[in-house]
């Protein structure tokens, strides 16, 4: 379905193409103090003593948006009670591009193929035993890997630091209000196991894009109501089957209730042999083709 290239290796060619844009300028160590619209325009306060005027505000500030809450904008929250931990690994097998994901009695341990014998790897466990594992030395945790792979690339060695991160999921319950918008985690924040969250991200700041582009070619003020509501309803087509969606499918693969587990295995097994529904699937998460589930 397509290549996984680091996130640090995204966000680094995005800054510096931002970096050489004339008609933009990057503020740093700043904090927004305050955020406050009207019909005729934006005003956003900074902790510098600085006020910025413009006539549309976009946040992208996590999902924990300090700027969403100042907007009075409620977002549905959910809290998995587990910890993702991530590391960088070698192994003594290829991957073969191939992404693996390993729904185990209490974790879930997924495997990113790099490039080389390289793989970025995620361990998803309950927060109570996320210490326990952050704490493992490297032997203990390269066994761990290796064998929670079931060996299928060989002997797994951690080369890089681990990083752990609460996972909550966040939808905001409406992605536009006067002269505002929310994009990226602020907008949706979803959970990892499709690995599709930032992708989401860059979709939904193209769709901002593309509705403020058509409104500048045609003349129109870029925060009207009109505007926003257009790119409002187009995200909500794209983001809402998806982010619950994923809800469902952690759910069904991280319950081990016996009952539960025989479900997935339906679930999976009429998947994989009914060839509609795998293409319908590829096909929203790619748009490679046009898809029923994105009406537009």
């Amino acid at each position: 379905m397509g290549y996984l290239v680091p996130n640090h290796l995204i966000r680094a060619a995005l800054f510096e193409r931002v970096s050489q844009a004339e008609n933009v300028t990057i503020l740093n160590e700043i904090i927004v103090d305050g955020v406050s619209t009207s019909n005729k325009g934006a005003e956003v306060s900074l902790s510098n003593g600085r006020t910025i005027k413009s006539k549309l505000v976009v946040a992208a500030d996590s999902r924990f948006s300090e700027i969403r809450r100042k907007m009075g904008i409620p977002s549905i929250m959910k809290d998995f009670s587990k910890v993702m931990i991530t590391t960088r690994m070698s192994h003594e097998k290829a991957h073969n591009h191939i992404a693996l994901e390993c729904f185990n009695y209490g974790h879930t341990l997924a495997l990113l193929p790099l490039n080389g014998k390289l793989s970025s790897v995620v361990l998803t466990v309950p927060t109570d035993r996320s210490d326990e594992i952050l704490d493992l030395d490297e032997e203990k945790f390269n066994e761990m890997a290796s064998d929670g792979f079931g060996g299928k690339l060989g002997q797994m060695k951690q080369i890089g630091d681990r990083h752990s991160y609460p996972l909550v999921g966040v939808y905001a319950q409406k992605f536009i209000s006067t002269r505002f918008a929310l994009i990226g985690d602020a907008a949706v924040g979803m959970h990892p196991v499709t690995a599709h969250g930032f992708n989401l991200g860059l979709r939904g700041q193209d769709l901002l894009s593309l509705s403020i582009s058509r409104a500048l070619n045609n003349g129109q003020d870029i925060g009207a109501n009109v505007v926003l509501k257009e790119f409002e309803r187009k995200q909500i087509n794209l983001s809402r089957l998806m982010y619950f969606g994923t809800n469902g499918i952690v759910s069904l693969f991280t319950n081990d209730d016996a009952s539960i587990k025989q479900v997935r295995k339906l679930v999976l097994k009429f998947a994989n042999r009914f060839p509609p529904v795998k293409s319908l699937i590829t096909q929203h998460l790619t748009e490679s083709k046009k898809s029923n589930l994105i009406p537009f």
